[in-house]
């Protein structure tokens, strides 16, 4: 029975994970190589004609997320002294929701935070939330491998219970490979007027500083609606392994019978 309860309970998690909301995903695979993103992203800079900064669509030749040398991902580059990488995605609307992609630092070239930033359209408006990704930190990430980024925000009035931890109202959490490394982390600025219960309409990747080196490669944005972390990989595998023992023991009994 108790293994009947994980799998019932492990089934549960995949069916509320399907029956989300998706408010945007990027594959990068509709592009033009080695061009910067273009719409529906709302600005972005610089140009792949800077040799040492660039945001731009590449091919995944080093095939660092396992689906082949022809697969488009995004290259973020910044060695330079006097540019600043940024990419905005605008135009959304959502108070609780989670963004994931998967991640490859490279350890050669870094030596800043790389952010990811919630907040408004209006980039007078500030950035809300505001997370980092800086040569294996937080987390204790390794470098030249591949990771899953997943930050969960929450400007709604109320505390969001999932995963068996609670998200507090105008928080997020930050977590790298299924493990929770960054807990509700309060706001970093808070525009005027913005309470909770106000939706945030944008979020924006940058390089920390115009001054410092970063390289990094993303593949597989998606941001959903609520607050969704799917299991590691291992419990997903447990889980089927699990259904194909009663699968067999079903079987068994019904020969029996």
């Amino acid at each position: 029975m108790t293994l009947l309860r994980i799998l019932l309970a492990s089934l549960f998690t995949v069916s509320a994970v399907s029956a989300q909301s998706v408010i945007f995903s990027d594959n990068f695979g509709s592009y033009t190589l080695n061009e910067p993103l273009s719409s529906p992203w709302g600005s972005v800079t610089p140009n792949p004609t800077q040799p040492d900064a660039a945001v731009e669509v590449v091919l995944d030749t080093g095939d660092y997320f396992g689906a082949g040398t022809s697969n488009q991902i995004l290259h973020v580059l910044d060695t330079s002294s006097t540019w600043l990488t940024r990419a905005d995605m605008r135009g959304l609307s959502f108070n609780v929701a989670t963004l994931s992609f998967d991640f490859y630092e490279v350890a050669g070239v870094s030596g800043t935070p790389w952010r990811v930033s919630f907040g408004l359209d209006s980039s007078s408006a500030g950035n809300i939330f505001q997370a980092t990704l800086d040569s294996g930190n937080p987390g204790s990430y390794s470098l030249n491998a591949k990771h899953t980024f997943q930050m969960v925000v929450n400007t709604s009035t109320s505390n969001v219970d999932y995963a068996e931890t609670t998200l507090n109202s105008m928080h997020y959490d930050l977590w790298i490979d299924g493990e929770l490394v960054t807990s509700n982390a309060a706001a970093e600025t808070i525009p005027s007027g913005f309470v909770p219960g106000s939706n945030m309409t944008a979020f924006r990747f940058t390089t920390g500083s115009s001054s410092l080196s970063q390289e990094i490669y993303i593949d597989n944005v998606l941001l959903t609606e609520g607050a969704v972390i799917p299991e590691p990989s291992s419990l997903a595998w447990l889980g089927f392994a699990g259904l194909s023992v009663l699968a067999l023991r079903h079987r068994r009994n019904t020969r029996r019978a």
